[in-house]
């Protein structure tokens, strides 16, 4: 059992990758097309657009934020083409996954010993008593934590923690 194959904890999802990320785009792009039209009307020169500070308000409502939302949601179709995984065996736990900073997403893979992992376990993010996203945090004895995202995977945050739990007690 020395050579024990790890066991595939979830399978990496570029299909809920391509959702969450239209998700952003496509509410990006409507506002953008709005801006557009507004545009055309000549809302921005007349009546309450010729305003410069509204109009510097509805400019960045309508034309700098659905544009950061578009990139972001681009950024997101570039993780569809790496391979992901996030497996388990009785050593520790193995991810293979994209990291993000702020101008930059590399897949990276974590190989963590049980003897490092504090805690593991789902949180949610809701805003107004809404889910907005989930993901699985494995918090590390030496303080630091790493959030692995529900959308790049095929299980539930979860469904993960059941999973590595069962190969802990194994």
């Amino acid at each position: 059992m020395a050579n024990e194959e790890p066991t595939v904890i979830a399978r990496y999802a570029p299909g809920r990758i391509v959702f969450a990320a239209l998700r952003r785009i496509v509410p990006s792009a409507a506002f953008l097309v709005l801006s557009a039209h507004l545009w055309e009307t000549g809302f921005w020169n007349d009546g309450p657009g010729s305003d410069f500070y509204l109009g510097a308000f509805l400019f960045a409502l309508f034309v700098f934020a659905p544009c950061l939302g578009l990139i972001a949601g681009l950024r997101m179709l570039t993780r569809t083409r790496a391979g992901g995984f996030f497996k388990a065996d009785r050593t520790g736990i193995s991810l293979k996954f994209p990291m993000t900073s702020r101008f930059s997403t590399r897949l990276e893979t974590i190989e963590i010993p049980w003897s490092n992992i504090q805690k593991i376990y789902p949180y949610e993010f809701i805003v107004n008593m809404i889910t907005v996203s989930n993901e699985l945090r494995i918090e590390l004895r030496s303080g630091g934590r790493i959030a692995v995202n529900s959308y790049y995977f095929d299980r539930s945050p979860k469904q993960m923690q059941v999973a590595l739990q069962r190969i802990i007690e194994s």
